[in-house]
């Protein structure tokens, strides 16, 4: 029963239950807060689960771990220690990633959809100016059709990125949300 009562906390609860269940799991001595001892039990079970070499000892890495993490410095970590942590992580986290991303997407999309609308409305205007008096088509068609493709560019590009960011947005927390230490 303990397992289904699990999986389902896992698959349907909240982060903050998440959190607590992960917390009290991790807990061997049932204290409420998380200790040196303990923790560095948990770090040397995954990575004998796991079996990979890695480059810091299971040792260093609690250390690093308790550093970052207990707050107070009185060597336990605590549910509320953990929360603020990791709140202060993932929002620091996502709003470099978001910027970067949106950045770079605004300016790769920006530069495509122009460079393809003004070589579409080059050849139109072209092809439609040859017919037609030169003078007159020039100055008119190129500021309406530069002016409609820039909106539409970036309006699709504002909506493109800002939609996978969202998506990338709600990857990373839904990954990071089942992501064990």
């Amino acid at each position: 029963m303990e397992y289904v009562a699990a999986l389902s906390l896992v698959l349907k609860g909240g982060v903050q239950q998440k959190l607590r269940w992960y917390f009290k799991l991790y807990d061997v001595d049932g204290s409420g807060c998380i200790d040196r001892e303990e923790l560095l039990l948990i770090f040397k079970a995954i990575r004998a689960i796991n079996g990979v070499e890695q480059e810091i000892s299971a040792e260093e890495f609690t250390d690093m771990v308790f550093d970052k993490i207990d707050l107070n410095g009185d060597g336990n970590l605590s549910v509320y220690c953990l929360s603020v942590y990791l709140s202060i992580y993932l929002s620091i986290y996502l709003s470099i990633y978001l910027s970067i991303y949106l950045s770079v997407c605004l300016s790769v999309c920006l530069s495509v959809c122009l460079s393809v609308c003004l070589s579409v409305c080059l050849s139109v205007y072209l092809s439609v100016c040859l017919s037609v008096c030169l003078s007159v088509c020039l100055s008119v068609y190129l500021s309406v059709c530069l002016s409609v493709c820039v909106c539409v560019c970036v309006c699709v590009c504002v909506c493109v990125c800002v939609s996978v960011s969202l998506c990338v947005c709600v990857c990373v927390c839904v990954f990071l949300e089942g992501r064990q230490i």
